[in-house]
């Protein structure tokens, strides 16, 4: 069973869908608050994949970084 579904092409599209979607939720956590300073937390959340705490990092800025306007 586990190898009928690790061989399937299906799986495996699903499986890097679902990582590229988790991989750019900082970013779109951002864009939909309307954060502050974008452009800095896309910069950290690209380079910040690469190495896995960088991610936390990129999504406690899309989380907490203030709004446009609410300084």
């Amino acid at each position: 069973m586990i190898e009928q579904i690790s061989s399937s092409p299906f799986f495996w599209l699903a499986l890097v869908a679902f990582v590229a979607f988790i991989a750019v939720l900082p970013t779109l956590i951002a864009l939909a608050r309307g954060a502050d300073e974008i452009m800095l937390i896309v910069l950290v959340n690209v380079l910040g994949c690469a190495v896995v705490f960088g991610w936390f990092i990129a999504m406690y800025m899309a989380i907490r970084w203030p709004r446009r306007g609410q300084r």
